[in-house]
């Protein structure tokens, strides 16, 4: 289960336990060499968690895709690692990643409702066959796509959030 995990200085000597920020990387720094999911696309959300006292955590997916089960079951596995052995907050758990890893975002929460507080999904791709969106209801989520990627369609997002939208009774 490769992953890179920040540990705020404040967390050592704090009686609150500290925010814990899981990101999920792109299809290209997908691999095993547990460096690739660390590049420039993860610094400014790593002043951020500095900034805030928080964790990040950030695994490496070893295929192109955030989409099985195992595998974002293996992430939450190592999250709880960290819930156990740091001064991390279970209830201040929140997700976010980009393009493969915004699909990933949207599965995360579909498959962890319960125990993650908000969703920052940018660019994702199409989550999995088994997304729930009724699963993301209550689930804070900040969505974000340009309309002109070159990559990702932004109507895959639109897709999504009309979905959610759709499951929660709204327009």
């Amino acid at each position: 289960r490769p992953g890179r995990l920040y540990v705020p200085p404040e967390a050592e000597n704090s009686a609150v336990p500290r925010p814990v920020i899981l990101f999920l990387h792109g299809a290209g720094e997908t691999g095993s060499n547990n460096r690739s999911q660390i590049n420039g696309n993860i610094d400014n959300l790593l002043d951020a968690a500095k900034e805030r006292g928080a964790f990040l955590y950030a695994p490496q997916a070893t295929t192109r895709n955030w989409s099985d089960t195992d595998r974002t079951n293996n992430v939450m596995t190592m999250v709880d690692q960290v819930l156990s052995e740091q001064n991390a907050d279970a209830d201040r758990l929140y997700v976010t990643g980009l393009s493969m890893g915004g699909g990933g975002t949207w599965n995360m929460v579909s498959r962890n409702a319960d125990r993650l507080s908000a969703a920052v999904p940018i660019a994702g791709v199409r989550p999995s066959n088994d997304f729930d969106p009724a699963n993301m209801t209550a689930t804070a989520t900040w969505a974000f796509h340009a309309r002109d990627d070159g990559v990702v369609s932004e109507t895959n997002s639109r897709i999504v959030v009309n979905r959610i939208l759709s499951a929660a009774g709204e327009p």
